[in-house]
């Protein structure tokens, strides 16, 4: 005859359920990681409004290394150096505590790098070097930098703010951002006070519309508290596929 779980009964079966689906779980993810892959990592959501990316102080993705698997299949992960070599404190992507029950935690999610998923589609993998695929990517936002500081408008000062303003055209195009930009549309002379050497921030002097077609309301306030391009700056988001 079979027994009918009390109401206590059925909870102590669904919390080990949901415990040991969890443990379970995560060893399913974390045992397609193998000895010697290459990996990027994630902070989890649980940590984090959104899940982000770990990257270095370029803001390119930190490169991983499984160094070794234990017998039931748990990689062990350190972050490699800019010689593309393991180093520091050894990660476990999963751990178990018997706080409140078995719990899965983790500092990071990661994923198989996909430039060395590349190379492993190309049968080339084992020419993948980390490190000079770091190398490119620190490169390439050196690059970007360069470039988007080269046409950035310097506003901060007020005699550079004043000279810019002066020589803006009707028909100029300004960016604010990768995606957006404003176009000159109208000007009259700037307000200036101290005998012409100092701009009136809130005083307008032309008009302006934006990428949506917004019409914007020219102040030298306007330009002092954003980043203004002469040009389209970069984005920082080709560092995530710099192919």
């Amino acid at each position: 005859m079979k027994h009918k779980l009390d109401q206590y009964e059925s909870e102590v079966v669904r919390r080990n359920e949901t415990a040991v689906s969890s443990v379970l779980g995560a060893l399913e993810r974390v045992n397609k990681l193998k000895l010697g892959d290459f990996l990027i990592a994630f902070r989890p959501r649980r940590w984090t409004d959104r899940r982000e990316q770990v990257v270095n102080s370029y803001g390119a993705p930190k490169k991983y290394q499984v160094v070794h698997v234990d017998a039931v299949g748990i990689p062990y992960v350190k972050e490699l150096n800019r010689s593309g070599k393991p180093t520091g404190t050894l990660i476990s992507p999963v751990t178990i505590s018997a706080r409140n029950g078995v719990e899965v935690s983790s500092e990071f999610e990661f994923e198989v790098d996909p430039d060395y998923t590349d190379s492993i589609i190309l049968s080339d993998e084992e020419n993948y070097d980390a490190a000079l695929v770091q190398r490119m990517k620190g490169d390439l936002h050196k690059e970007i930098t360069k470039h988007n500081k080269s046409i950035k408008v310097k506003t901060s000062n007020n005699q550079e703010l004043l000279k810019f303003l002066q020589n803006l055209k009707v028909g100029d195009v300004l960016w604010r951002s990768t995606k957006t930009n404003l176009t000159i549309t109208s000007l009259l002379p700037i307000p200036t006070s101290h005998n012409g050497t100092r701009v009136k921030e809130d005083d307008t002097f032309g008009q302006a519309v934006d990428s949506k077609g917004k019409n914007i309301a020219l102040t030298a306030w306007y330009f002092r508290y954003i980043a203004i391009y002469t040009g389209q700056p970069r984005s920082y988001n080709e560092l995530k596929d710099p192919k």
